[in-house]
């Protein structure tokens, strides 16, 4: 059986993978390679079980680290139309990260499906009289429904592009309000628990009749974003130069946007911190400290 590659550098890593496998050392002998991007491969019966085993395992290994990304992008292109050449990357970025996250989880489904269609392409290919032909016209023909399982990721990374793409219009027009106002506090602290609670410069805390007297109601006018009364509005309103957040979920959607707003007026800290300097704040003495006590 022969198998021809599109160039050298294809037919040299598909090389390299199937001399590290396990099989290897065993079916050594029935692998050729040819000067012209070529494989020949001895089909004798006894051993085509191992080498459908090692070939199906080679080229599902050759997919992921040579072609997905290929595939990919074709889909990005000729699927959902995309030209420039960031969007591309980036809807390229989030679905190969999409399906490493899945992979590393151990949780990918789509990704089984496609080693177990690459094992049956082949098999139809190894057991059909060991034909000939070449690793292209066999994706092509053997693994066109590859295209529609990796299709459902790009469509998933498309949607986070586009949230991503909305997040940070969000984002600018914050910044833009946030320019506009005039600081109200040098310091703001903000804990973080279940909801924010503010708190002043010398760990007051601001309470929310007080927070919604602050918020600046003409400085949002006419905006067509949403902006909670809650938390960014007040926050915004204030102005602070130099915003404390205290929080053991860094990751939190609104801690997060808090941050990135702020940027480097804001500095995140654990909660245990917040309490720490709060009762310094309240009690800034020690009884042994006090004479007569």
């Amino acid at each position: 059986m022969r198998i021809y590659f599109q160039d050298n550098g294809e037919a040299e890593k598909l090389n390299n993978i199937i001399s590290d496998h396990p099989l290897w050392i065993e079916l050594h002998t029935f692998f050729h390679w040819l000067p012209k991007n070529e494989l020949i491969v001895d089909l004798e019966s006894e051993y085509m079980e191992k080498m459908h085993m090692l070939l199906g395992d080679a080229f599902y290994t050759f997919f992921l680290t040579e072609k997905i990304w290929e595939w990919l992008e074709q889909i990005i292109i000729l699927r959902f139309y995309f030209r420039e050449r960031d969007e591309i990357d980036a809807i390229l970025d989030i679905s190969t990260a999409i399906i490493e996250g899945e992979r590393l989880a151990g949780e990918n489904l789509p990704l089984r499906k496609i080693r177990e269609m690459i094992s049956e392409g082949l098999a139809a290919v190894i057991f059909a009289d060991g034909q000939s032909f070449s690793f292209d016209s066999f994706a092509m023909f053997r693994l066109r429904a590859i295209y529609d399982i990796l299709g459902t990721y790009v469509e998933h990374a498309i949607d986070e592009y586009k949230l991503e793409q909305d997040y940070q219009s969000f984002l600018a027009s914050l910044r833009d309000c946030l320019k506009k106002q005039e600081p109200k506090m040098k310091v703001l602290h903000l804990l973080h628990q279940n909801d924010f609670s503010f708190y002043t410069e010398d760990f007051r805390k601001v309470d929310k009749k007080e927070l919604q007297m602050m918020i600046n109601r003409r400085l949002f006018a006419g905006n067509l974003i949403y902006v909670d009364s809650t938390t960014l509005a007040p926050l915004i309103s204030i102005a602070p130069e130099r915003v404390y957040l205290y929080s053991d979920h860094a990751e939190d959607g609104h801690v997060r946007a808090i941050v990135r707003l702020f940027e480097e007026r804001s500095i995140i800290r654990p909660i245990t911190t917040f309490f720490d300097l709060q009762k310094k704040a309240i009690q800034p003495w020690d009884d042994e400290a006090i004479p007569g006590l």
